[in-house]
């Protein structure tokens, strides 16, 4: 109620295997907004995937999804009036794959996919309900890799003897032509449309830095240090229409900067961003850094930006300031109203050598939600938890169902110390899981 728009429910049962999974999902959303009553459930949704696997001894692949959902919803949101609504839908949707490499450094693979899909009633066209009916669409995507331009660079360093930088420009085109266009209007406007008609032409260029580096066992292997990729796409179909001087054509999409490097261990530095390409501003900036001076000392800054939107910011400090004493305090800042909308500190203590250890939380939350029944609310919450190794714990009654905001990242090379603590913690969640 403090925070949340809807109630959501749900059940899940997943089965797995090596190159398939079957997944049963029943789920009930409800608006928890004192202005409406949306309601979405799919009771259930049944689903079937074989990955990606060769047919046979030929060079050709094969995957395929299945899915059942049967729909429920409220077609009239207003509180006082209720219209519900339930269809069902089948969708079966086989691919083939043929991959070429057309030189080491070129490769092209295309695909081809079928799609039919049963509906048990549509909408309302004018002469009536229309009932029992189905859609027939078919895909295709091509995708090149290449030209690979690599080169090494040798730096006669101890730690790092070789970087080598790759440079690998993509162009993939996606498309679904328009069929069953009588079909496709008969489809109610309340379910998402599983072909819509697409000509689209995708174009990337990646760059990645590898290292050859020494870890703390005085091995040599290899890692990616640096993968920074910019993309666009091009839709052609937009590009074929006539464009008016309300609605002028604009083919080109949004570029998309996608940055993540892990230069050395101690540090690590991820930015994503989207330019508009057509209004020539950023939509939004999303910016990850961490630090790790020592193991035992962890810094960690998260900021999200968006244009005309939410700002907000994250940090966190993970240190162990005494053997066996860990100390995290992290804060959430909503920049656009200049207020601690979250603030968390967490105490532990974790002796291997003694039977005994305990952890405090302390949770101060400034969260509103103006559409709901109770408006805004502040809370302070303590919890505590207690463990005997060997017998249990004894905990906070709400602290397993609590989030916390504490953020971090894992060492490259973890020492034993640090292999033994998360070990350690791993192993006593459990226990107070159980």
């Amino acid at each position: 109620l403090r925070n949340r728009r809807i109630s959501n429910s749900f059940a899940t049962i997943r089965k797995s295997w090596e190159s398939s999974s079957f997944e049963i999902l029943t789920r009930y959303r409800m608006s928890v907004d004192k202005n409406n009553d949306m309601t979405h459930g799919e009771l259930p949704q049944i689903t079937y995937k074989s990955q990606r696997q060769k047919i046979g001894n030929t060079k050709f692949y094969f995957n395929q999804d299945t899915l059942f959902t049967s729909f429920l919803t409220d077609l009239d949101t207003s509180t006082d009036v209720d219209r519900f609504f339930s269809v069902q839908r089948l969708d079966f949707h086989p691919q083939i794959t043929r991959s070429v490499n057309i030189a080491p450094w070129l490769n092209f693979a295309s695909t081809i996919g079928l799609r039919e899909t049963l509906y048990s009633k549509g909408q309302n066209t004018g002469t009536g309900n229309v009932g029992f009916f189905s859609r027939e669409s078919l895909d295709f995507n091509a995708n090149i890799k290449g030209p690979t331009f690599e080169k090494i660079y040798h730096t006669r360093s101890k730690l790092v003897p070789k970087i080598k930088h790759i440079l690998e420009p993509r162009l993939a085109f996606d498309y679904i032509p328009e069929l069953d266009v009588n079909d496709k209007y008969k489809i109610h406007p309340y379910l998402p449309d599983l072909a819509i008609h697409k000509s689209v032409l995708s174009y990337s260029l990646i760059q990645r830095i590898l290292k050859k580096e020494k870890n703390n066992k005085g091995d040599f292997y290899t890692r990616e240090a640096l993968r920074f990729i910019v993309s666009q796409q091009y839709d052609l179909r937009e590009a074929d229409r006539v464009g008016t001087t309300d609605q002028p054509s604009q083919p080109f999409g949004d570029i998309r900067f996608d940055l993540d490097s892990r230069p050395v261990d101690a540090l690590l530095l991820n930015v994503d961003s989207n330019f508009d390409y057509n209004n020539d501003v950023f939509t939004y900036w999303n910016f990850q850094f961490g630090f790790r001076p020592m193991d035992a000392l962890t810094f960690y800054l998260e900021r999200r930006w968006t244009r005309r939107a939410a700002i907000s910011t994250v940090a966190t400090l993970d240190w162990d300031f005494q053997k066996y004493w860990n100390l995290k305090a992290s804060t959430r800042l909503d920049e656009v109203t200049d207020t601690h909308r979250e603030n968390n500190v967490s105490l532990l203590y974790d002796d291997p050598c003694k039977c005994w250890g305990f952890n405090i939380d302390y949770i101060n939350r400034n969260n509103f939600n103006s559409t709901t029944n109770i408006g805004g609310a502040k809370e302070s919450i303590w919890l505590f938890s207690f463990t005997f190794r060997g017998l249990g714990s004894v905990e906070s009654r709400t602290r397993n169902n609590e989030r916390f905001l504490h953020r971090s990242f894992e060492p490259l090379y973890p020492s034993e110390d640090y292999r033994r603590k998360q070990e350690r913690r791993s192993q006593e969640q459990i226990v107070q899981n159980q």
